[in-house]
């Protein structure tokens, strides 16, 4: 039985948004879909782009990777203009992230 890849977009390229994408870089079902900061030179911006996953600093950029299963945010307060762009999709923050997508059963 083949399980669903859960498709997670990241707000935020600061060093903790960097370990979020690092744990979630290493799970098999789970597809990182973006990192996503308004600086372009933010670190896990920068890190994604070597890593193959799109890097994304324009807010309408984000629509063309939709749709998402969760978005992990740590600032909702800044990135309150990109979660409205974002319909809806689950919002998880760094901790709730690592405990439930890291933390799921191994696939049989």
């Amino acid at each position: 039985m083949v399980s669903k890849r859960l498709k997670i977009g990241i707000l935020g390229g600061f060093e903790a948004d960097l370990f979020v994408l690092a744990e979630l870089h290493k799970l098999r079902d789970v597809e990182i879909a973006f990192v996503y900061d308004r600086n372009p030179a933010a670190v896990a911006v920068e890190i994604a782009e070597i890593m193959g996953i799109p890097a994304l600093a324009d807010p309408a950029s984000i629509a063309a990777h939709l749709p998402l299963d969760s978005a992990v945010v740590e600032d909702r307060e800044i990135f309150a203009d990109e979660i409205a762009a974002l319909e809806g999709v689950e919002l998880l923050t760094h901790a709730q992230a690592l405990e439930r997508l890291a933390h799921q059963p191994p696939e049989r």
